[in-house]
């Protein structure tokens, strides 16, 4: 069997959807978004072309317009609220529609308006210098009821003497969430932040589809880090009484 991509004969498939020129508007709820391309299925003689039903993201709305222009359109998503969505637009010619994604994030409060940063209030729990100039760093994440909610945190250093590497932590529902730095210098101290982050999504070619959300919910400043650990006895002498 073969499978013909935008490929149907008119008497047999008389929608299309994609006549002329214009922009497709799709929201869904998820990723990937599954576009209404259109598919026929025939054996390899043709003696016949019969459309194959798939399972499409809504194309809510359309534009007729040119290359060169910018169409605009009006989109009403109170029907998605809340939650979160995503919304793209391709270009279409003559039955055939741009494959390119990319689809942006919204997220939807329950009155219907659009939020656009993350939420939320950090506590600092505590600071622990532990073995071989590690500092272990707890805290808490207190989730606002509305807002973007961050997937996961990073501890990034700021200032100090040396340049660790980010430390990144998956966000958690409940309980602490711990980051222990690598190895640190104690000549001089150090300053941190603490980003609440929802990664950018890429396609399969590494390219950003969809742009990554940050926020700075912490800012730790002069932590010191014992390298080296108390010193070694250098004598001792011992008194039998």
């Amino acid at each position: 069997m073969m499978h013909l991509r935008n490929f149907c004969f008119p008497a047999l498939n008389p929608a299309r959807p994609f006549a002329e020129q214009g922009v497709s508007v799709y929201v869904g709820s998820s990723l990937p978004l599954q576009y209404r391309n259109r598919y026929c299925n025939a054996d390899r003689f043709f003696p016949f072309v019969r459309p194959r039903n798939i399972s499409v993201t809504t194309r809510v709305d359309s534009a007729a317009g040119i290359a060169g222009e910018t169409p605009e359109l009006s989109v009403d998503l109170s029907a998605f609220a809340p939650g979160t969505v995503y919304v793209d637009v391709r270009h279409y010619r003559d039955g055939i529609e741009n494959e390119a994604p990319h689809p942006q994030r919204v997220d939807l409060a329950e009155d219907g308006s659009v939020i656009h940063a993350i939420l939320g209030l950090a506590q600092l729990a505590s600071v622990e210098r532990r073995s071989g100039g590690v500092l272990r760093i707890t805290i808490f994440w207190l989730a606002a009821e509305e807002g973007l909610h961050p997937e996961q945190f990073e501890l990034i250093r700021t200032a100090g003497p040396s340049s660790p590497e980010t430390v990144t932590r998956l966000a958690t529902a409940t309980g602490p969430i711990v980051f222990d730095t690598p190895a640190l210098l104690d000549s001089d101290t150090y300053d941190f932040q603490v980003d609440a982050v929802i990664p950018a999504v890429l396609n399969d070619d590494d390219e950003v589809i969809v742009a990554e959300v940050r926020r700075t919910v912490l800012i730790l400043e002069d932590l010191q880090a014992d390298a080296s650990g108390p010193a070694a006895v250098t004598g001792m002498t011992l008194e039998v009484v």
